[in-house]
């Protein structure tokens, strides 16, 4: 069976976006657990925005700043706990002196994130839906290649 230089480049690039769109799939898969295991051990109480640490953004068409809150909290006897978000927004989705909602695992209050969907939430669905999107191009064009090969051989 010989290959045109097409079949090559094609075969290359479903082979490309399919490994992607599996690996980021099963990173969202991680992720998830992670996420949730983090949830069923954690603690939670109030902290407080004490501060928005800005940071140029790595978006080279806006070129604008990233806002990560960094939140203040007490675990407990008298220990004060000060974390940065993962999260960064552009405008800032909290204020200075905000209350927000925080969950830590009580062995380990360093692992503190703000409780809210987006903050615990944003990487696996963002993973899940970049797996979703490389690897449905991958597996489409598999899917329309093997049937133009499937009907030509029928010809």
């Amino acid at each position: 069976m010989s290959y045109r230089k097409g079949d090559k480049t094609v075969t290359i690039i479903v082979t490309v976006f399919s490994l992607v769109g599996i690996g980021l799939l099963v990173g969202s898969g991680l992720s998830f657990n992670i996420t949730r295991n983090f949830i069923e051990k954690s603690v939670s109480t109030n902290g407080v925005v004490i501060e928005l640490k800005k940071e140029i953004s790595s978006n080279q068409k806006s070129r604008g700043y990233i806002y990560y809150p960094v939140v203040k909290f007490e675990p407990g006897q008298g220990e004060i706990i000060k974390f940065e978000s993962n999260t960064g927004t552009n405008p800032p989705s909290y204020k200075i002196g905000q209350t927000v909602p925080v969950l830590y695992e009580s062995n380990n209050p360093n692992s503190a994130q703000i409780n809210s969907s987006f903050d615990l939430w944003f990487l696996p669905i963002f993973l899940l839906v970049m797996g979703g999107i490389f690897g449905g191009v991958g597996f489409s064009i598999l899917f329309f290649k093997f049937a133009s090969y499937k009907a030509a051989i029928n010809q």
